[in-house]
């Protein structure tokens, strides 16, 4: 008995072999199949046929055992989504394929991982490497050829271009030139455009002072909604302050009451309160300003991908603040609490 267990484990693996890479009787493949790069152990690729159809997930490998793509077929239908990974195991581009050619728009992406370009510009021309294409610039027919596919990071403040020529391309078609000029005031910009369209009639001058000044109008205007807002939103945090002080009240009258009996003076009294209140403002506008320059340096560096900055003098002076608006607000609702006599106050008690 220990024989035969042992020979049908001995045999096993084999056993489990013989079901991968199998074919039935009309010669289509089915179930699951791999194949190996030759005189190697790695694998070019994993997956399951159903009549000599692949079905489900395949795994592409590079011969060092690392994911190359990942086709996943849609079941009853023609379509599959691929992934494709460079060997640092990045991703390099992804899309459909329908009847195992690409459709639709293909992404690519840069090392990084960041969205690139489209493979879509050619597609939907229907062109493909070597297509000749003849541009029509102003009236001027230009042939030229297509020798290569640009990937473009469209997210990078620089110019970037659908097509690209050669030099010498379409040197003999129209141009339009543009050139920058710096002026000292808006009197001397007046003047040098008069005097350019005056020497030069087919020559459009633009002022970039007024784009600018309307593109600083519009931001000073969001600027003042979220000052507005942040306006607010310190009114109704006093608001809010004036209301827990004043809650507090009639436990701050005991507490007076009860170190008065034991020998405190008026003036003991009120630096108590100063104190109190002057910790507290600083507790709490430190724990503030730490929140508001954390979440400015979050937005700064995963949003508008800049430096953030923290100015101290800003900083120091909204603690201040703060403080002072807390300090403020505790003694002027806590006014009075010091006249109250002992005996009037041990009597509500009883």
């Amino acid at each position: 008995m220990n024989k035969l267990l042992y020979i049908l484990l001995l045999f096993l693996p084999f056993l489990c072999v013989s079901q991968v890479n199998q074919k039935d009787a009309k010669g289509q493949k089915q179930g699951l199949w791999n194949k190996k790069y030759p005189g190697s152990n790695s694998l070019i690729y994993k997956g399951q046929f159903k009549d000599d159809k692949a079905i489900g997930e395949f795994t592409y490998y590079y011969e060092s055992g690392k994911i190359k793509s990942v086709i996943k077929h849609f079941p009853n239908s023609n379509l599959s989504f691929a992934v494709f990974y460079s060997e640092n195991e990045a991703v390099l581009s992804e899309g459909f394929y329908k009847n195992q050619l690409k459709d639709s728009v293909w992404s690519n992406f840069t090392p990084s991982g960041a969205l690139s370009s489209k493979e879509s510009f050619l597609k939907n021309l229907q062109l493909a490497l070597g297509d000749e294409i003849e541009w029509d610039v102003q009236g001027v027919p230009v042939r030229t050829k297509v020798t290569s596919v640009r990937a473009v990071e469209w997210r990078r403040l620089e110019s970037n271009f659908f097509v690209v020529f050669p030099e010498g391309a379409i040197e003999a078609a129209p141009k339009t030139f543009v050139a920058a000029l710096r002026t000292a005031n808006p009197a001397a910009s007046a003047q040098t455009q008069r005097a350019l369209v005056a020497a030069f009639p087919n020559i459009s001058a633009i002022d970039l002072a007024l784009i600018l000044q309307a593109l600083d109008s519009i931001f000073s205007k969001v600027a003042f909604v979220i000052q507005f807002m942040a306006l607010f939103t310190v009114f109704t945090g006093v608001i809010v302050l004036v209301g827990a002080v004043l809650n507090g009240r009639y436990q701050r009258i005991r507490e007076t009451v009860l170190l008065r009996t034991l020998g405190a003076t008026r003036r003991q009294l009120v630096q108590i309160q100063l104190v109190e209140y002057s910790i507290l403002g600083v507790l709490a506008a430190m724990v503030g300003g730490g929140l508001s320059v954390a979440g400015n340096a979050l937005l700064a560096h995963f949003v508008f991908k800049i430096a953030p900055v923290a100015p101290p003098l800003l900083i120091l002076g909204a603690v201040a603040a703060a403080a002072a608006v807390t300090v403020i607000t505790g003694l002027v609702t806590g006014r009075g609490v010091t006249d109250y006599p002992p005996l009037e106050i041990l009597r509500q008690e009883t």
